[in-house]
């Protein structure tokens, strides 16, 4: 394989992890071949363009568990999507362009969105811009409207992964409320036992 030069056609090409170069296969492309099997995948999805399934209480607990929706790595993210893909909460269509650290190409649609939200939204173009907050990041996103038919099927896909982060966060911070920390569990003690003292001191005197 030869380091790229200039473009050659119906030739292609890869990065390369060692060299971080695009290099030239030693293969030609089908192209005839490769749309065929696009427009087979194009039609699948037209069939079934997004995602029917729920998440049970059990799988909730079990996110909440790995996941932290305000503090997400986009590796944990990208993970966090693939994982609802594969629980068919989202199709392949409605995961092709949702902030991950890449993006798949589905033949007959493309990612183009417009805000009609807040000004403020308008500059969120990945996790990063919120901070690993995939809860805002989300949140921003579901409020960007998008064009066309592929427009409202990433809205809505936008929307589902919106309230599985809820989900998330809000069983996260049960459990955590319901484990009361060492550090207060003492202050109630010396406080509960100060008000005895008061208490016994009243009685006395009394």
């Amino acid at each position: 394989m030869n380091s790229i030069g200039p473009i050659v056609p119906l030739v292609s090409y890869y990065l390369n992890p060692t060299t971080k170069q695009m290099e030239l296969t030693d293969k030609t492309i089908d192209y005839d071949a490769v749309m065929k099997i696009a427009q087979e995948q194009l039609e699948e999805l037209k069939k079934n363009p997004v995602g029917k399934n729920t998440l049970t209480d059990a799988e909730i607990q079990e996110l909440a568990q790995k996941y932290d929706p305000q503090k997400m790595t986009q590796k944990e993210f990208d993970s966090f999507i693939r994982y609802l893909e594969e629980k068919g909460i989202l199709s392949k269509l409605e995961t092709c362009d949702i902030g991950m650290s890449f993006t798949r190409i589905i033949p007959g649609y493309n990612g183009l969105t417009e805000s009609v939200g807040a000004v403020s939204t308008q500059w969120v173009n990945t996790l990063a811009d919120m901070n690993g907050n995939a809860l805002q990041f989300v949140q921003a996103k579901s409020q960007l409207q998008g064009l066309g038919y592929y427009g409202q099927v990433q809205h809505g896909a936008y929307s589902k992964v919106l309230d599985i982060l809820n989900q998330i966060n809000e069983t996260r911070g049960e459990s955590a409320s319901s484990q009361t920390s060492p550090v207060v569990e003492n202050h109630l003690s010396s406080f509960q036992l100060a008000i005895d003292r008061v208490k016994s001191e009243h009685i006395q005197t009394v």
